[in-house]
This record gives C-alpha cells, sequence and structure tokens, in this order.
C-alpha cells in the first residue's frame, strides 16, 4: 500500500475498501503509470512513447539482470474504494467523470473507446494522501 493511502476496510461514502492487485509500470525504478492488467500497463506504456520521446521504452538486455534501466511491470496490492463514473460528451470528446469519496474533488479524464472499465482513479486529496478507486457505471 502507499504511503498516505488509506487502510484496508475503511468506509468511506458507504463504499468499503478491498484489496486489488495493480500492475504499476516502473521508469527506470520510479512508478509512472498504473493500470488493472499488465496489458493495460504496456498499451499506456505504448501511448505515453508516442507523446514522449523521453519516456520510450528502453532497449532491454535480459542478461545484465539489471532491472533499474528502462521499463518494469510489476504487481502490487492497494486499497480501492468503489465509486460511480459517468462518460460525458464534452468539448474535446467523451469525458470520464467521477468524485472522490474521501476528500469530494471532482475529476474529468478523456476517455477513448479503446479504455475499459472498471477504471483504475488515483486522487491525491490535495496533496494530503492517496485514495485509489475503481471506477464503474453507477
Amino acid at each position: 500500500m502507499d504511503p498516505g493511502s488509506t487502510s484496508a476496510g475503511e468506509s468511506l461514502s458507504g463504499g468499503v475498501a478491498r484489496r486489488i492487485v495493480v500492475h504499476a509500470a516502473l521508469l527506470e525504478g520510479v512508478p509512472r503509470l498504473f493500470a488493472l492488467s499488465a496489458r493495460q500497463a504496456q498499451r499506456a506504456i505504448d501511448e505515453l512513447a508516442t507523446l514522449d520521446e523521453s519516456v520510450a521504452p528502453l532497449p532491454s538486455d535480459l542478461g545484465t539482470g539489471d532491472t533499474s534501466i528502462g521499463w518494469r511491470i510489476v504487481e502490487q496490492e492497494v486499497d480501492v474504494f468503489p465509486v460511480p463514473v459517468e462518460i460525458v460528451s464534452g468539448e474535446d470528446g467523451a469525458e470520464l467523470c467521477w468524485t472522490c469519496p474521501a476528500c469530494g474533488m471532482a475529476w474529468s479524464d478523456p476517455w477513448s473507446d479503446e479504455d475499459e472499465l472498471p477504471v483504475l482513479l488515483l486522487c491525491d486529496c490535495g496533496g494530503t494522501a492517496n485514495t485509489w478507486c475503481l471506477g464503474t457505471i453507477g
């Protein structure tokens, strides 16, 4: 569990946390992306690489054993709170709208045809905590 995140079994806005496995994409040992599956994490890395050449996947030499270079996808357990989400049409296309059950902050994220539900969401709760959520159509 990430530092500052809520503890297992805690309840927020009527929802009870449940522990799930997420896939963290690490670039040179630093977590950069999180997804519900390794396939989704790899797709996110590929999308990021098309937008920014500085984070393009680096060739890996499996013989060196140095896992601090390039991208690596690892599993980690986190506590998530179920949250209802809504997909709405926005000026720039579809958007995923949701509200953090811990701090009440409303979020709007781009949504595409390739995106899937449930979706892993993270609120930094104003920089004071990390609240993981699992969004489904409510």
